[in-house]
């Protein structure tokens, strides 16, 4: 759960559930993300969300979630699928912190000890791997 910088909506994103985010003001849910498509066999992956995070300056418009499957997706609401969806490292996301401007991003893998600042549409700038 992440809520946006003027702490009008948080957005949800757990293990079994797709990305939900709840306006705070009307009490209710302005947007949920719709289910992957099905692969080549017809099967679709069950979500295993690991952590959400607004991009600062979106109002609430614009939210980037980190996957178990070493995912990232950024939604914006104006559609139902991830605008952007990329591979990262090699276990899960664990965590993700916005910067200042919008357009970039901490992302962290604790497992393998992996930090990389991303734009927002994703070129890495820096990758640290901690020890």
């Amino acid at each position: 759960m992440h809520a946006s910088q003027a702490a009008t909506h948080i957005a949800l994103a757990c293990n079994g559930s797709e990305l939900s985010i709840w306006d705070l003001r009307k009490q209710q849910k302005s947007y949920h993300a719709k289910g992957n498509k099905p692969n080549r066999i017809g099967l679709v992956d069950k979500p295993w969300n690991t952590t959400a995070a607004f991009l600062p300056g979106s109002d609430g418009q614009r939210v980037v979630v980190g996957t178990a499957y070493h995912k990232l997706r950024l939604y914006d609401v104006k559609s139902r699928r991830p605008a952007l969806d990329l591979e990262f490292g090699e276990a899960k996301v664990t965590a993700l912190a916005p910067q200042g401007n919008g357009k970039l991003f901490d992302v962290f893998d604790y497992a393998i000890g992996i930090c990389a600042k991303r734009s927002q549409y994703c070129r890495i700038s820096f990758v640290a791997k901690l020890r």
